[in-house]
């Protein structure tokens, strides 16, 4: 899969998707995960979360790769897990001079001043999940959205750069956008 096609596919590019596995090896890189077409690599792995989060079904992706359910998930919040880990998510806010320069950023995005003091874009979604077991939470019902399935409300927020400097997932799929900082 080259180019257009991958980024189109995954929401990155091929060097960044290099770069994440590059970033994450050393904590996803352990004993062999095998499946019914052989074994599941970290790039396949990899592959799969990246898929799932660009708002693939997990089972297109876990008939398209040969792999189980169990193995799918388990991948997710190994991947989840090594990416907050891996990789810096943290605002400035104490930071003036990193405030001011991410404020610079976007004003040279664009020359509207509703810019000029911009220092982050942000954006939600809701991450489909599986119905939480009644021994996770006491109201499962809360993380049945309106869109007619069961989720998590995840908002992030990104510099001038598109780089994250903020992810929240803080809220269960109920809760409206406004209110889930």
């Amino acid at each position: 899969m080259q180019g257009d096609y991958f980024r189109r596919y995954y929401r990155v590019s091929w060097n960044t998707f290099q770069v994440i596995l590059t970033r994450i090896s050393p904590m996803i890189d352990k004993a062999d995960v095998f499946a019914s077409r052989g074994c599941i690599t970290s790039e396949i792995r990899l592959a799969c979360v990246l898929r799932w989060l660009a708002g693939g079904s997990h089972l297109d992706i876990t008939s398209v790769h040969g792999i189980s359910s169990t193995a799918f998930w388990d991948a997710v919040d190994l991947i989840l897990d090594s990416i907050n880990t891996g990789f810096d998510i943290s605002f400035p806010f104490n930071d003036d001079l990193e405030m001011q320069k991410i404020a610079h950023g976007f004003a040279n995005l664009h020359a509207s001043p509703l810019f000029h003091h911009c220092v982050g874009a942000v954006d939600g979604m809701l991450l489909q999940i599986q119905s939480p077991a009644s021994s996770d939470t006491q109201t499962p019902s809360r993380f049945w959205c309106r869109k007619g399935f069961y989720a998590l409300n995840v908002q992030g927020v990104c510099d001038s750069t598109m780089r994250f400097v903020y992810v929240g997932i803080n809220a269960p799929g109920s809760v409206h956008d406004c209110a889930a900082w």
